[in-house]
């Protein structure tokens, strides 16, 4: 009590509300403040692991649509109809595959001899047609395995397709080669209804772009995106104007890129700061009625000193 009594001599009731409400306010915006900060850099992670996640989804399903025609065509060269072919049996049974699989994205499958002309098959349409000079065939027709060609205009469709490309043996020797095309757009299609609204980049090996989802992909980053190297690794890359993820596929050599603008960190964070805004008007409301009630107390305590003070006839100790 004789220190509080002192300290009321040495400071005025006033100063010293006033001095208490300073260093709470101070104290109250630095909380706030690292809160804040706090908050991007955990919304920033979240990002992060959201990219993260969305690209792995993206890659899986497209290695997956890409694997099941690579599993298709070759139970398809197993069948022993393409290697002793009657009153074209295998014409047929390709149209019935192709039908089945129509609503897959598939345009066409076909046959083709060791020379890359197709002989058979699922439109009758076709016509005599070689794909001799076609890299896709050429690589399947050296590596002898499964190939899937770089995007070309489909013949039929006049849109972007895909050749996927499997030799078929008899006895061990190569007879021809069964290949399937495989329209992009509805792979499009496909990844637009996964991630409605997302904007996606796909590249070859040469930063050619294969497939494009939304309008807002920076486009002055492309080359950027070649700085992954590793199959396994998924790259993210902070830009001024937002986070892009970057993955290599596994079906093919392609690079897929998924961005997502800085606008949807900023929604995300309005909750906290709209938050941390009400806290601190809170806050401040607090401390002025604390100012204001404590003013009021300090003052009254220095009236009944001064009183008591004069009722004694001498000084206040």
């Amino acid at each position: 009590m004789t220190y509080i009594k002192k300290l009321l001599k040495r400071f005025d009731p006033l100063s010293l509300s006033i001095t208490l409400a300073v260093l709470i306010t101070i104290l109250v915006i630095v909380i706030i403040f690292r809160s804040n900060a706090g908050a991007y850099e955990k919304e920033v992670e979240f990002q992060h692991i959201q990219l993260k996640d969305r690209i792995e989804a993206l890659s899986d399903y497209i290695d997956e649509y890409f694997g099941k025609t690579e599993i298709l065509l070759e139970v398809l060269a197993e069948n022993e109809i393409f290697y002793n072919d009657r009153n074209h049996k295998a014409d047929y049974f390709l149209e019935g595959v192709h039908d089945r699989f129509e609503d897959k994205g598939y345009e066409l499958l076909f046959i083709t001899d060791t020379e890359g002309n197709i002989i058979k098959g699922s439109r009758e349409d076709i016509g005599k047609i070689s794909v001799y000079e076609r890299e896709y065939f050429r690589k399947t027709a050296h590596e002898q395995k499964i190939v899937i060609s770089d995007p070309l205009i489909s013949m039929y469709s006049n849109r972007s397709a895909v050749v996927v490309m499997v030799p078929f043996q008899d006895g061990g020797i190569v007879k021809g080669f069964i290949g399937a095309v495989v329209s992009l757009e509805e792979l499009k299609n496909r990844l637009e209804q996964m991630l409605s609204a997302a904007s996606i980049r796909i590249f070859n090996t040469v930063g050619e772009e294969i497939l494009i989802i939304g309008k807002d992909f920076p486009i002055d980053i492309e080359q950027e995106l070649f700085i992954v190297n590793n199959k396994d690794s998924i790259n993210i890359l902070d830009m001024e104007k937002g986070m892009i993820a970057v993955s290599k596929l596994d079906s093919v050599e392609w690079l897929i890129g998924y961005y997502t603008p800085i606008d949807a960190i900023g929604e995300n964070l309005y909750g906290t700061y709209r938050r941390n805004l009400f806290l601190l008007i809170l806050c401040l409301s607090l401390i002025i009625g604390f100012f204001l009630f404590n003013t009021k107390v300090l003052m009254l305590k220095q009236k009944e000193l001064e009183e008591t003070n004069k009722r004694l006839g001498g000084t206040c100790i």
